[in-house]
């Protein structure tokens, strides 16, 4: 594990403390009022955005999406391990999750229900265990666990991670039932965004207060929304929507999609930014919580009855072979007896 020690910056001379607690009225009013959004993304189309659409053109059609869950009414539950999903503690998942192992919603979905809800302290994050383990078709995301730390409510360096180009899950506007297969299950849209806000590579922000938190673990990488003629604008630009909090965000790493963290908020509009919850610094909980829980596997099982029964075999071989010993021992001081 590797940590990232930062030196705190401030926006315009003024602490992001000071920022977030003007926008803290904000966010609370907005997670009232404002109904459930798309995820927006610059220059979208369902073709290259909307996963369940199926199209060879969809932007992460070379990553496997199976551990991106669903419940029926369009919360996030990601696979992190065979029976553990990670998603948000204010929207989280519940009852049934749904499962795909590829991208056609009229393939039959694997179905799971969330038991055992857990919050990581001071966070955003949720854990939850599953009731069945996954299938192997499906492949569970591996997630960050380089740590980052910085001066408290500073925007500061997002180390290895400032001006990664990530991809950012979220929900579609797609009509339950417009098109066969559509449904709150079904509900997936991918976008780009750097981490890094206002500028690149500053992104991470450290024990940040939000109503209903207590802000001691409250960690986050900054997503700042750009516009198509700014330096950091990237194709497909992302920017979060109610609705999307405990949706994934990834960075690609060897071919693969790495977990950062989950959306958390839509920060503050008018400056752009969007916070996700850094799975990073609760690495260690999350690890714990998957130990805690790990089912183990029917192979594993049948191996150690296995190995029960040969070492049983091999130990009344052994009182045989012990028996025969004993009986041509016996023998053979009868015959010197006999001979005598």
């Amino acid at each position: 594990m590797t940590t990232f020690p930062n030196k705190g910056i401030r926006i315009g001379g003024h602490r992001v403390g000071q920022l977030l607690a003007l926008v803290a009225g904000w966010f609370v009013v907005s997670m009232a009022v404002e109904a459930s959004a798309a995820l927006f993304v610059t220059g979208y189309t369902p073709e290259t955005n909307d996963r369940f659409t199926n199209h060879p053109n969809f932007i992460a059609s070379s990553f496997n999406l199976g551990g991106i869950g669903q419940t029926s009414t369009g919360q996030f539950a990601t696979a992190i391990s065979g029976n553990v999903v990670i998603g948000s503690w204010k929207n989280q998942p519940t009852g049934q999750v749904y499962f795909f192992e590829n991208n056609n919603p009229t393939s039959s979905p694997i179905v799971r229900n969330i038991i055992s809800p857990t919050r990581i302290a001071g966070t955003d994050l949720f854990l939850g265990v599953l009731d069945a383990a996954l299938p192997t078709t499906i492949t569970p995301f591996s997630f960050t666990r380089t740590t980052l730390s910085g001066p408290p409510a500073t925007i500061t360096s997002a180390g290895p991670f400032g001006g990664v180009n990530t991809f950012v899950v979220g929900t579609s506007d797609i009509v339950p039932g417009s098109y066969p297969g559509a449904a709150g299950y079904t509900n997936q849209r991918v976008g780009r965004n750097r981490v890094g806000g206002p500028t690149v590579p500053n992104g991470y922000v450290e024990n940040v207060t939000l109503p209903g938190f207590d802000g001691t673990n409250m960690d986050i990488l900054l997503l700042h929304r750009n516009g198509p003629t700014e330096a950091n604008f990237v194709e497909y630009e992302a920017w979060m929507q109610a609705g999307d909090e405990g949706a994934p965000v990834f960075m690609e790493e060897g071919g693969k999609l790495t977990l950062l963290g989950t959306n958390l908020y839509n920060w503050n509009t008018a400056a752009s930014l969007v916070g996700v919850s850094f799975a990073g610094n609760s690495a260690a909980a999350i690890d714990g919580f998957i130990e805690a829980n790990t089912v183990p596997e029917p192979m594993t099982i049948f191996a150690v009855m296995a190995g029960a029964g040969t070492l049983g075999w091999h130990s009344l071989k052994r009182k045989r072979r012990r028996r025969k010993t004993r009986r041509a021992t016996h023998r053979s001081n009868l015959d010197v007896l006999i001979r005598r």
